[in-house]
């Protein structure tokens, strides 16, 4: 598997979660401390799906 089919697998299956989590968000009234953890999730799940992005853009300048 070559790094960028790599990457584009590893940010499909982050975003996909991301919005798992946010439509939970949607469908129900959470109490704070659960909308605060769940927001930290999505900020870690957003913060991943740049580093690979990242990571692998650097392998392909590298590789160039």
């Amino acid at each position: 598997m070559q790094t960028t089919d790599a990457a584009e697998y590893l940010t499909k299956k982050l975003k996909e979660q991301r919005e798992i989590i946010k439509d939970e968000v949607i469908r129900q009234a959470l109490p704070q401390e659960e909308y605060s953890r769940l927001r930290g999730v999505t900020q870690g799940l957003d913060f991943a799906v740049q580093l690979i992005l990242d990571l692998a853009k650097k392998v392909e300048e590298d590789d160039g």
